[in-house]
């Protein structure tokens, strides 16, 4: 008995002093911390700079990052042999001698191409002679819309091409700079027959562009499509098509596509956010389509352009093969991605690697929406 209480108070004993020392471990820990709390006080007030959080050191991070893309679009066409031949020899070579394709990222350059490239498809008109001038078909046009529309439209450039077209064909692509410019051409009704003096065609129709696009959110995938669009056409005339998207499995989902014909109309339901269908109220969003990747027409690579591009000698598109001068290279007409080893171009939008880079540029994109909205205000 006498042994039992002697353990018990050793026990006793023990425990006083371990939660004395968690005791006293604690004090120590606030003391320490109010200390430190008030020394980083007292620097700020004599102005010396606290040390950086964790998101400061990132954005520190991501700020140098950018700088390189600068300095690496800045070097001289001279010097990039010698740093081409710095990069080459810290890459890692794989038993096949073939550099291993690291893993991308999303350059300030993939995502200022994305957001300055022409923002609107091109109307394209084809035409059975390539003598006429690019500039006597805008100014047609324009001058035919001014006097029969009371409509004036902006175009950006006016490029000619016969990569689609059968002998004796011509197409012009004609680009747009605003919204209004396009909802006016998007009407063939507006068009005039003749263009220099000559019939035309219009061999497509423009892809809509985001920025005259919404998205309705929370759609029942129970709810008819059909009856859903012809609804909204009733009520919201400026409504050209009603689309259910889908995601990658082509599986639908509760997002619902307007693209509309009118700007203003649009702004008034982005302003609202809301929309009336079937006796029901729906949120409103806006749509950014995938974005456009910026894809090298000399390495083949992503994310920078031909001008910035350290490689030495050119990538062929189909077999992946380096030489010097494609123009003399004998390709094998056996498709093989760079990147991902697959039977495909390197530069197809199929390819898993830059379906991948296009998702995260999509979402930086997403990620800097205020900058993106003010570049879509002053192209609207």
């Amino acid at each position: 008995m006498h042994q039992t209480q002697t353990q018990s108070q050793a026990v006793w004993e023990f425990g006083r002093e371990h939660l004395f020392d968690c005791v006293t471990n604690i004090q120590h820990s606030w003391s320490f911390r109010s200390s430190y709390e008030q020394q980083q006080q007292q620097q700020q007030q004599n102005g010396r700079p606290r040390y950086p959080t964790r998101f400061q050191y990132r954005q520190q991070q991501q700020e140098e990052l950018e700088e390189n893309d600068k300095l690496v679009a800045s070097i001289p066409v001279e010097n990039q042999q010698d740093h081409q031949s710095f990069r080459q020899e810290h890459q890692p070579i794989r038993q096949d001698h073939q550099p291993i394709r690291q893993e991308q990222k999303v350059s300030l350059a993939a995502a200022r191409y994305a957001l300055t490239r022409f923002p609107f498809a091109p109307f394209i008109v084809r035409l059975s002679t390539g003598n006429i001038k690019e500039k006597s078909i805008s100014q047609d046009l324009e001058k035919y819309l001014n006097e029969q529309h009371q409509a004036e439209i902006q175009i950006a450039s006016i490029r000619k091409s016969t990569t689609k077209c059968e002998q004796n064909e011509h197409d012009y692509l004609i680009y747009v700079k605003d919204s209004n410019s396009f909802c006016t051409l998007f009407n063939k009704q507006k068009w005039p027959q003749q263009l220099g003096g000559e019939n035309f065609i219009f061999p497509s129709t423009p892809s809509f562009p985001p920025q005259l696009s919404l998205v309705i959110k929370n759609v029942d995938l129970r709810m008819d499509i059909k009856e859903f669009s012809d609804d909204l056409k009733t009520i919201h005339p400026e409504i050209h098509n009603v689309i259910r998207l889908k995601n990658k499995f082509q599986n639908d989902i509760k997002l619902v596509k307007l693209e509309l014909l009118s700007n203003t109309f649009r702004e008034e339901l982005l302003k609202t956010g809301k929309i009336r269908a079937n006796g029901l109220i729906f949120d409103i969003d806006e749509y950014l389509s995938p974005a456009t990747v910026l894809i090298c027409t000399k390495c083949r690579g992503i994310g920078h352009f031909r001008r910035q591009c350290t490689q030495i000698d050119e990538t062929c598109n189909v077999c992946g093969h380096n030489c010097p001068d494609l123009r003399q290279h004998q390709c094998s007409n056996i498709n093989k991605c760079i990147h991902c080893d697959g039977n495909h171009l390197s530069n197809s939008i199929k390819c898993p690697v830059i379906k991948e880079f296009r998702a995260d540029l999509t979402k930086k994109l997403f990620s800097n929406k205020p900058a993106i909205l003010r570049h879509n205000n002053n192209n609207n």
